[in-house]
């Protein structure tokens, strides 16, 4: 049975918000009911550009046209939390940004990244809406503007997809667990879901260290942002992950290997990131990072450089160098990078 709620080829730069204009009117209306506690929002721009070496060219995107923020863009990142009394009973996350594409007629694409209510309980949070998938280290690292590539970029494991989760982090081992329709940023439903698990040991962000395994599967699309591939066939996909991160001063460590099949056919993800903090306030970073990945018998090794400079809060300075090994290609990319929260 086919459920096409927003097909992404087709579809205009307009109709790609209209989840977000959605949530946007439960935020609205909802909060009023709900009891609003906070509300925050920030304005987010980027410009992004690279060079690479097969064709010479200079390129407004930093390494693929069709991934999401990869290109010169501006938008907002608004954050509603809810509750009564003093009590804490969930959040509203909205996410949106207007992309520059040079392949589309209006030069214009429209990008919903986080779109999603999440209602907290003794035992565990629920979320509904466009969320982070319960696979992986991408499930606990905010990456949307990271320049160095992550296995979200591998078509394997989705950054973000459309769905329902749920996770129990009041314990040891921390669990998370979604169901989601397969077919990433675009809104899309045709026979497809993934059904992911990820349990961990150890909190990065207020321990310093994170231990984690993951299981998935599913029918799911080939995507690459917005686009669906494969003429919108869905394709079996049965992962297996292990996830290990640690801090110690002034050095952080991220690793990730998956492995499993995807199309029938065995197919394998991993990296390591070693990144040196050297100034206060991590106000500067060096990163050395290797990525290896193979589906449907097409391997691709990744060698990269990362610098990154936060010139104010609110203003960072970040480029890359990124070496492939098949092609011998070479990449630099640069991205001036902004995030600020405004008064509401």
């Amino acid at each position: 049975m086919r459920t096409r709620l927003i097909s992404p080829a087709r579809s205009s730069s307009g109709r790609h918000l209209l989840p977000g204009l959605v949530c946007l009117l439960i935020l609205m209306g909802g909060t009023s009911v709900l009891g609003a506690q906070s509300r925050i929002i920030f304005a987010e721009a980027q410009l992004a550009g690279s060079w690479e070496s097969i064709s010479g060219d200079i390129r407004p995107y930093t390494m693929h046209p069709h991934e999401a923020m990869q290109k010169p863009s501006l938008g907002f990142d608004l954050i509603q939390r809810f509750g009564s009394d003093g009590k804490d009973w969930g959040l509203i996350a909205l996410q949106a940004r207007l992309a520059y594409d040079e392949s589309k007629e209006s030069n214009l694409e429209a990008q919903l990244y986080n779109a999603y209510i999440k209602l907290k309980t003794k035992p565990l949070d629920l979320w509904a809406g466009h969320n982070k998938p319960a696979l992986g280290i991408s499930k606990t690292w905010d990456n949307h503007a990271v320049l160095l590539m992550d296995n979200t970029m591998t078509g394997l494991v989705l950054d973000r997809d459309w769905g329902i989760g749920l996770s129990m982090d009041r314990g040891i081992p921390e669990l998370e667990v979604s169901l989601t329709t397969g077919s990433g940023m675009a809104l899309y439903q045709d026979e497809s879901w993934l059904l992911a698990a990820r349990a961990g040991l150890g909190n990065f962000d207020r321990s310093n260290h994170s231990l984690g395994v993951s299981l998935a599967a599913g029918n799911v699309f080939k995507t690459m942002g917005y686009n669906i591939m494969h003429n919108k066939v869905p394709h079996q996909l049965k992962l297996v992950g292990i996830d290990y991160s640690r801090r110690i001063m002034a050095w952080e460590l991220r690793s990730e290997a998956l492995y499993g099949s995807f199309h029938e056919e065995p197919a394998y993800a991993s990296l390591i990131r070693l990144t040196w903090m050297p100034l206060p306030e991590d106000r500067a970073e060096l990163s050395l990072q290797g990525q290896l990945y193979e589906i449907k018998g097409a391997r691709t090794d990744n060698y990269s450089f990362g610098a990154g400079f936060r010139i104010t809060p609110e203003l960072t300075l970040r480029s890359t160098y990124n070496r492939q090994r098949q092609d011998q290609s070479h990449t630099v990319a640069l991205q001036l990078y902004y995030y600020k929260a405004l008064p509401f």
